[in-house]
């Protein structure tokens, strides 16, 4: 059986970037919230398995490509499906269309269920994952990257320290913080004049309150990469690629 789940936003004012549009953390916070309302269709969304098998589902990766943010006071239709199902991960996507139909863009998320207790990976069926789902077909064909960087000789372009309002249900680091960090390094001059086109984030450690992150940023031929790291290890890895815009007005 194949599962989807359809949602309609009004898009607000507090959503918005400098220029009118929806700002990145924003999408991605839809994109989370995406996730809990697909899960919770096939009544296994994080809330359910946090009581009923003391589990929670965590991101792995997500990869993004936007085609234009859409503007303040706008309408986003969006729909979500499962688009690659195995014993210990699910993959799903999220398409954001406007009223004419057009795709906005395209979110594509990893994730696997991991047991509250120890913190290790569960397979999906412990935490009641209909064994009759099946995948649909994707839109968002581009592989995972590969992202390996050397930033030792980097110095960081920031540092924080991971305050309780950085913390989710899962209680680590949440994933869009991570998103709005990385967004950070960039000045609001830089986003006056480009836009981003792809992004890509790779969770390699849990991040917990009181942790220092260093936030570093590596300009490559075919993008930028980032990484999130404590004083101990490597949290995040980050990719993203932007253009310059043609048009650098308001455009509602």
């Amino acid at each position: 059986m194949k599962y989807c789940y359809l949602e309609d936003f009004r898009l607000t004012y507090s959503q918005m970037d400098p220029n009118m549009h929806l700002n990145l953390f924003s999408a991605a916070s839809i994109s989370q919230d995406l996730i809990t309302k697909l899960f919770a269709l096939v009544e296994c969304d994080n809330i359910q398995i946090a009581l009923r098998r003391h589990a929670v589902w965590v991101i792995a990766k997500t990869r993004m490509h936007i085609n234009h943010m859409p503007p303040c006071s706008s309408t986003v239709h969006t729909t979500s499906v499962f688009t690659h199902i195995s014993p210990y991960r699910v993959e799903m996507e999220s398409r954001f269309t406007n009223d004419k139909d057009e795709l906005l863009m395209v979110v594509r998320q990893l994730l696997c269920p991991i047991s509250m207790e120890t913190r290790k990976p569960i397979t999906i069926y412990e935490v009641d994952f209909p064994e009759n789902a099946e995948p649909d077909e994707k839109l968002l064909e581009d592989p995972y990257l590969r992202m390996r960087h050397d930033f030792s000789a980097e110095e960081p372009v920031f540092r924080r320290t991971v305050r309780s309002s950085d913390i989710d249900f899962s209680r680590h680091f949440n994933n869009c913080m991570a998103i709005k960090y990385v967004y950070d390094t960039r000045p609001v001059a830089y986003w006056d004049t480009h836009r981003l086109t792809d992004f890509e984030v790779l969770y390699i450690a849990e991040t917990l309150e009181n942790e220092k992150l260093s936030v570093y940023a590596a300009e490559l031929e075919d993008g930028t990469e980032y990484l999130l790291r404590t004083e101990e290890h490597d949290c995040i890895r980050a990719w993203c690629r932007t253009e310059e815009k043609e048009n650098r007005k308001w455009n509602w």
